[in-house]
């Protein structure tokens, strides 16, 4: 069997790693900095992964054929006319590996679209049950189907891009730690945000209807989130009787987070916790420690470990030993908008 492996573009030897730990021996057919195809006996295929995940996709081909400059368009299709395709409803995804040749990854999902929908295939954008993948690397048309329910999209940044409130490219990030890690908010719950400036993870929980305390010494983006219809406000005294009474979405306590504790009397205990600081993975725990007393049972826990060099394991294991004392860490791994970074998700065990 063959596979396409989309890793950290980072952390390179640990995405070989990563790949070994899902498939004992594989053999690395072509490459491109963090893009893979591999071949590997499905019999090797095992479930344990590694500790931390430093790939994106693993996707099975099915079928592979050479496309020629010549006849690209037409090479491309051909392949996929060669592929079984599912009698179901499809929506087809385009990623175009190291391409000069002049066609979008979109061009290309059109042209395939328009012929599928010629010869009676069930092509569309609403409620898709099948996902055709279309990886085009080193000339070679690689095909593949995936349920829809599993994976809904192969590019992230094409995805997260049409979402995005403006405020920062951080909430790339947070986007995809709530897909990645199956995580629902509902509204009326509440969020503590730890550095949180300038803003962009408070907005996007707050366009889900989530009650964010943002808490940053930093300034926020505040005339930008008013002008998304966000009900934002300073807190400027410990007497926050006001966040339920104001339907207050974004609560900004301006404070360092040994004074802010004193703000969250007049709150209910949190659902959610994130933390996205630009400091060491010890001081950062620390921090989300400090508010572990005002969380629920289960309380989610999403942070970013920053590493200040390659050696992502040390970085992980200072976050972890601090971490655990009250949190279940559940997962550990790079996502595509990770910089020189993973993120955990846990949940608070009290």
């Amino acid at each position: 069997m063959r596979y396409f492996i989309y890793g950290s573009p980072i952390f390179l030897k640990s995405n070989l790693i990563s790949i070994k730990s899902i498939f004992g021996n594989f053999k690395v057919e072509s490459n491109f900095i963090n893009s893979y195809i591999i071949s590997a006996h499905s019999a090797s295929l095992n479930n344990k992964k590694s500790e931390i995940n430093f790939l994106y996709r693993v996707l099975k081909i099915l079928k592979t054929e050479k496309i020629s400059e010549k006849n690209y368009l037409e090479d491309i299709k051909n392949t996929l006319i060669k592929t079984t395709i599912p009698n179901k409803k499809i929506r087809l995804e385009c990623v175009d590996i190291n391409s000069r040749r002049g066609y979008s990854a979109k061009d290309i999902e059109v042209y395939l679209g328009e012929y599928l929908e010629k010869i009676g295939a069930k092509v569309t954008l609403k409620n898709p049950e099948i996902l055709c993948y279309i990886i085009l690397f080193d000339m070679n048309c690689h095909i593949g189907f995936i349920s829809y329910k599993k994976l809904s999209f192969i590019d992230p940044g094409r995805h997260y891009k049409t979402l995005s409130s403006g405020i920062s490219r951080a909430e790339f990030k947070l986007m995809e730690a709530f897909d990645e890690f199956k995580i629902k908010l509902k509204p009326d719950q509440i969020a503590f945000d730890l550095g949180a400036s300038p803003g962009g993870w408070s907005v996007l929980m707050a366009k889900k209807g989530v009650n964010v305390l943002a808490i940053d010494q930093g300034e926020m983006f505040s005339d930008k989130i008013k002008k998304l219809n966000i009900n934002y406000i300073e807190a400027t005294t410990p007497n926050m009787s006001k966040f339920k009474k104001n339907n207050i979405q974004i609560l900004h306590i301006r404070k360092k987070f040994q004074e802010a504790i004193g703000f969250l009397d007049y709150v209910k205990k949190a659902d959610i916790i994130t933390c996205d600081m630009n400091i060491s993975p010890e001081e950062a725990s620390k921090a989300v420690l400090l508010f572990s007393g005002k969380l629920k049972k289960n309380a989610k826990l999403i942070f970013t470990i920053k590493c200040k060099t390659k050696f992502a394991k040390k970085y992980v294991e200072e976050a972890k030993t601090i971490l655990s004392k009250h949190f279940k860490i559940e997962s550990i791994t790079a996502l595509p908008s990770n910089r020189q970074e993973l993120t955990l998700y846990g949940k608070f065990k009290n």
